[in-house]
C-alpha cells in the first residue's frame, strides 16, 4: 500500500483540498493481489487504489470512454513484417499505465482509506486519471497517441491501437494493448528510444 501510494504521490495523480459545494466525492477502495512465480511461489504482495468509477455520471464526471485495443490478426501482422524484414520484437508491460492519463474533468475523490489526513472535510481533487474511473483508458490512450505523434509514429487506419512509421531508415511498428505494449524496429536502441517516449 505504501508503494501505491509513493507510485501516485510521485506522478501527482492527486491534490488534496476541500471540495467545493455540490461536488461529488466518488469514493476508493484497495485492491489486493498476490503476485506469484511460475513455480507458484509468491513474487510480491500487490495493493492497488481504485476509484469506484460507477458512482460517476455521464457527462459531468466523464465524457468520451472508448480507448482501442489490439486484435489479434493485429499482432499476427506485426510478428509476420517483423519476421519477413528482420525486425526486432520487445513485449513488454507499462508500469502504472492509467496513472499517466491526463483528467479533463474536475473529479474529486475520498482519501484512500489508512492514509487519511486530520483535517476535515479534506478530498482528493484528481489530476490524472485512476484505476477505476471510467475515462481512465481513454485518458491513457489520448496521453500515449500523442506521445507517439510527437515522433511521427501514427496510428493505422485499419487498426487504432497499431501505430506505423515508415521512412527512409525502415518500419517501426507499435501495438498497444491497454496497459501490454509490443515494438518491432530494426534496432534493439530505436526500441529503447520509444520506450523512454511513453
Amino acid at each position: 500500500m505504501d508503494a501505491e501510494i509513493e507510485a501516485q504521490l510521485a506522478n501527482g495523480t492527486w491534490e488534496l483540498g476541500i471540495p467545493p459545494t455540490g461536488a461529488r466525492v466518488l469514493p476508493c477502495r484497495w485492491v489486493y493481489k498476490v503476485k506469484t512465480n511460475p513455480d507458484g511461489s509468491v513474487e510480491r504482495f500487490k495493493a492497488r487504489l481504485v476509484a469506484k468509477g460507477f458512482a460517476q455520471r455521464e457527462g459531468v464526471d466523464f465524457g468520451e470512454l472508448f480507448a482501442p485495443t489490439s486484435w489479434g490478426t493485429s499482432f499476427r501482422a506485426l510478428l509476420a513484417v517483423a519476421a519477413a524484414r528482420g525486425l526486432q520484437v520487445h513485449q513488454f508491460d507499462v508500469a502504472t499505465v492509467f496513472l499517466n492519463g491526463e483528467l479533463k474533468e474536475e473529479i474529486w475523490m475520498k482519501e484512500p482509506p489508512g492514509y487519511e489526513s486530520k483535517t476535515p472535510g479534506v478530498a482528493c481533487r484528481l489530476l490524472r486519471s485512476i484505476y477505476g474511473l471510467r475515462q481512465a483508458a481513454h485518458c491513457w490512450y489520448d496521453k500515449m497517441s500523442a506521445r507517439f505523434m510527437e515522433i511521427s509514429l501514427l496510428p493505422s487506419k485499419s487498426d487504432p491501437a497499431m501505430f506505423v512509421k515508415v521512412n527512409e531508415k525502415g518500419v517501426i511498428l507499435a501495438l498497444v494493448h491497454v496497459d501490454d505494449m509490443c515494438i518491432a524496429a530494426k534496432s534493439g536502441d530505436l526500441i529503447d528510444r520509444i520506450k523512454k517516449v511513453i
